[in-house]
Parts: C-alpha cells; sequence; structure tokens
C-alpha cells in the first residue's frame, strides 16, 4: 500500500468524478445491492440466467432505485449475450 500526496497522474482521465463503476447482477439481491449504490446494471447473457432471471433482476434494480426517488430511465443497461459465426 502506498499513499502519494501532490503527485500529477497523466494522462488525465475523462470521464468525471471517475469511471462508472457496472454491477452485474443475475438475480434481485445484487440488483438491489447495485440500486443501492447507484450503480449501472449489467445483465448476464440469457443462457446463464434466463429471461425471467434477467427480468426479476432488472425490476428488483428499478424498484431500488424508485425507493430512492431515482428514475431507473436515467441509468444505463448493459445486456451481455454471446454469439456464434
Amino acid at each position: 500500500h502506498y499513499d502519494f500526496r501532490n503527485v500529477s497522474m497523466y494522462p488525465k482521465g475523462v470521464q468525471r468524478p471517475h469511471p462508472p463503476i457496472w454491477i452485474s447482477a443475475r438475480a434481485p439481491a445484487p440488483a438491489r445491492r447495485a440500486a443501492r449504490f447507484r450503480a449501472p446494471l449489467q445483465l448476464p447473457p440469457l443462457q446463464d440466467c434466463g429471461l425471467d432471471g434477467e427480468r426479476a433482476a432488472y425490476e428488483a434494480w428499478a424498484q431500488g432505485l424508485a425507493a430512492q426517488g431515482l428514475d431507473a430511465s436515467a441509468f444505463p443497461v448493459m445486456g451481455a449475450f454471446s454469439a456464434v459465426i
């Protein structure tokens, strides 16, 4: 562990105040955790949890944000999927 003071970092970060931290959830409990942190939601591939699992995770996340007075449509959501070419 190191602690540096008065040090400049280059190149400077683009995102302010920091890069977003995405939280992946395939069940309601981790989705509610993502909502508590006000984090964007990443849903796993359908083959991992199925459409019902994705729906349950998204709804838990959206309800968790709504309980804080936040609108889920203001947050990004990412879905992952596999493709074979």
